[in-house]
């Protein structure tokens, strides 16, 4: 009973494999403009996918994608800001339009 009733919630919480595939392939395609813009940027590591999204977690009505970009440890508070304001200001395109999932 208690697993027949998980699962109904399950069903009714989680985007159905459509749903993922499309998900999967927006947040890559989010990475790898991010990743592509960074490239120029000397101070950035690496631009990953963190999240409900990376994790397999993400619920149906509250879909977002994390993206976390790595900076050198070497980078000070005010480059740190300057590039962090930069790259989203510049990456925020990417978000500003809601998509039918």
């Amino acid at each position: 009973m208690y697993i027949n009733l998980l699962q109904r919630i399950l069903k009714k919480i989680e985007p159905d494999i459509n749903q993922r595939k499309k998900i999967y392939q927006i947040a890559k395609n989010y990475v790898e403009k991010t990743r592509n813009f960074c490239l120029e940027i000397h101070e950035v590591c690496d631009v990953v996918l963190v999240g409900s999204v990376e994790k397999d977690t993400m619920l149906k009505n509250n879909i977002d994608i994390d993206i976390l970009v790595l900076f050198r440890e070497d980078v000070d508070k005010i480059r740190f800001k300057e590039l962090g304001l930069e790259i989203g200001k510049k990456c925020c395109f990417l978000s500003s339009r809601k998509r039918d999932i």
